[in-house]
C-alpha cells in the first residue's frame, strides 16, 4: 500500500511540473508594445516568408516613400491568441543583435532585407504571426501563418 502511495505522489508531482512548465513557458509572453493597432507607416511594404530552406523568417521592407526612413534593432515576432497580439521573440528567436544597441538603417526609396533566426528547439507552432518594427514613419508589421 505504501508504495502505490509513493508513485501516486510521484506521479502527481512529475504532471504539476509539466503543468507549471507549460504556464510558465506562456507566462514569458507579453503583450504586445504596439497593442492591436492597426496603423502601420505610409508607403512601405513589408513582408515575412518562412522557408524551409533556410533556418528562419526572410524579412524585406520596400520603402516606396521619396525620403528616407530609418529602422533600427529590436523587431518584434508576435503570436495572436484570443484576438490580441503577444511578443514571443525570446521564446522562439535568436536575437543577433543586442536589442539595447541601437543600429540605424537607412533606406531610400529601396529594398532592405534581414533574417530572423529561429531557435532549433522551438519550432513555431500553428497560428497567426507577425514580424513588428519600429521605423522613423512609424510602425510596420509583416503577417504570416504557420499551419
Amino acid at each position: 500500500m505504501k508504495r502505490k502511495a509513493v508513485i501516486i505522489i510521484s506521479l502527481c508531482c512529475i504532471i504539476a511540473a509539466i503543468v507549471l512548465a507549460v504556464l510558465i513557458s506562456r507566462s514569458r509572453s507579453r503583450l504586445s508594445v504596439f497593442g492591436n493597432s492597426t496603423y502601420e507607416a505610409p508607403n512601405v511594404d513589408f513582408t515575412v516568408q518562412l522557408k524551409p530552406d533556410v533556418p528562419g523568417l526572410v524579412c524585406v521592407i520596400t520603402n516606396n516613400n521619396d525620403d528616407n526612413i530609418y529602422y533600427d534593432s529590436p523587431y518584434y515576432l508576435e503570436k495572436e491568441r484570443c484576438g490580441k497580439w503577444y511578443d514571443v521573440t525570446d521564446i522562439y528567436c535568436e536575437l543577433t543583435v543586442d536589442p539595447a544597441v541601437k543600429i540605424p538603417i537607412f533606406l531610400h526609396g529601396g529594398k532592405g532585407a534581414f533574417n530572423i533566426l529561429l531557435k532549433d528547439s522551438k519550432p513555431l507552432p500553428k497560428g497567426n504571426y507577425r514580424v513588428a518594427r519600429r521605423t522613423s514613419i512609424g510602425p510596420i508589421f509583416a503577417y504570416f501563418q504557420v499551419e
